[in-house]
């Protein structure tokens, strides 16, 4: 049985996998995010004082959630996996949530395409289960 919703919104703009990024070789190895991705980041960051004040959300989520995501590619690359990566580490910087950690992905998560109108449709719930 599934928990209530707690927020419902969308992060416009073609979603990006963190893990695309370019060694760079400085003493030691670095992995940097691609700059698509470094672009994503701060578009949907732009977003989020929006999208947290039309959730009503005022102080992050610091209770385990059920996240739903559907991630809606302007083309067919990327990772189910690293997406979710991506987007959770925005909900954490982003305020949605006090932790990455406290998400459970659901099963309907999952990758679409829409070049048209790239975005990701997020929804957060309360978890059905609390247990660890």
């Amino acid at each position: 049985m599934r928990g209530s919703v707690i927020r419902r919104f969308v992060i416009l703009g073609a979603p990006r996998t963190k893990n695309t990024g370019k060694v760079v070789m400085r003493g030691r190895v670095l992995v940097v995010p691609s700059a698509a991705y470094r672009r994503w980041y701060k578009s949907a960051l732009a977003q989020a004082p929006i999208l947290l004040a039309q959730a009503g959300i005022r102080t992050p989520i610091a209770v385990p959630v059920d996240v739903t995501a559907i991630f809606y590619r302007d083309r067919r690359t990327g990772d189910e996996d690293r997406y979710k990566n991506a987007l959770g580490d925005y909900l954490q910087r982003a305020r949605f949530i006090e932790n990455d950690v406290l998400i459970h992905w659901t099963g309907e998560t999952r990758r679409a395409l829409d070049p048209a109108r790239p975005r990701i449709e997020v929804t957060i719930e309360e978890a059905a289960c609390r247990g660890g």
